[in-house]
C-alpha cells in the first residue's frame, strides 16, 4: 500500500488566509448587496434574501481560492511517497528514501483538504501540509506537500496506523491554530475509545 501527494517547494508558507476576519468581510458584503438590491433596484426583500444566501452559499467556495495562499501549478515541485516501509520524496528527478525502520519521530502540520471545511462553520482550507521527519541518527528533513481530496486521507490512515505501530513518535496538529487530532481527528474521543486506540496502535501515549 502506498500513497502519493504532490510535492511543494519548500519555501511555499503554508499558513492560510481565510480566517473569522475574511468570513465577517464576506458577511457584510453580502448583506451590503442585500440591501442594494432592495433599495436601488426595488427586488423583493424575500427575493433578494434567497439570492444572497445562494451567493452565500455557493460564492465562497468559489472565491475562497482568489486569497492566494491555494497552490499554484508553479509551486509543484515533485511527489511525495508514503507507504509502510519508507517515505520517498523527489525532487528534480532525484529521489530521497528513508526507510521507516531509521525514523525515530513525524510531526505533521497539515490544514486539512484544500477547498473543504474541517467541520461546520470552520473556514475553507488550503490543505497544505508539512511534515518533519527525525531520523534515529538526528537527521531532520521537512517536505510539503498538498492534500487534494477526502480519498487521500482515508488511504493516509491505515499508513499513518503502521507507522505508530512501528514506534514511530507521531504528532499531528491541523489548521491555523494547530487543532491537535489524531488520526486526523479531532482529539475528542472517549476514554474507552481512547484505550482502544493505544491498544490497537501499542502505544502508551499521543505526543
Amino acid at each position: 500500500m502506498n500513497l502519493k501527494f504532490k510535492r511543494i517547494k519548500d519555501d511555499k508558507d503554508i499558513s492560510e488566509k481565510e480566517g473569522f476576519g475574511t468570513m465577517v468581510i464576506s458577511s457584510f458584503i453580502v448583506v451590503g448587496l442585500w440591501v442594494l438590491m432592495i433599495k436601488t433596484f426595488n427586488v423583493n426583500p424575500f427575493v433578494a434574501g434567497l439570492t444572497m444566501l445562494t451567493l452565500a452559499w455557493l460564492g465562497r467556495p468559489l472565491t475562497r481560492k482568489l486569497l492566494g495562499d491555494f497552490a499554484k501549478k508553479s509551486d509543484i515541485i515533485g511527489e511525495l511517497t508514503l507507504d509502510t516501509t519508507s517515505i520517498t520524496w523527489t525532487k528534480d528527478k532525484t529521489n530521497k528514501i528513508l526507510s521507516c525502520a531509521d525514523i525515530s519521530s513525524l510531526n505533521l502540520k497539515y490544514n486539512y483538504i484544500q477547498g473543504q471545511q474541517f467541520t461546520y462553520k470552520d473556514i475553507i482550507h488550503n490543505g497544505l501540509a508539512q511534515l518533519t521527519i527525525q531520523t534515529k541518527s538526528n537527521q531532520t528533513w521537512q517536505v510539503k506537500f498538498l492534500i487534494e481530496t477526502t480519498e487521500q486521507l482515508k488511504v493516509f490512515k491505515p499508513i499513518w496506523k503502521e507507522y505508530y505501530r512501528q514506534g514511530i513518535k507521531i504528532r499531528e496538529s491541523m489548521g491555523k491554530y494547530e487543532i491537535k487530532t489524531i488520526l486526523f481527528e479531532k482529539d475528542n474521543f472517549s476514554f474507552d475509545k481512547m484505550q482502544e486506540l493505544k491498544k490497537e496502535l501499542n502505544i502508551d501515549s499521543f505526543y
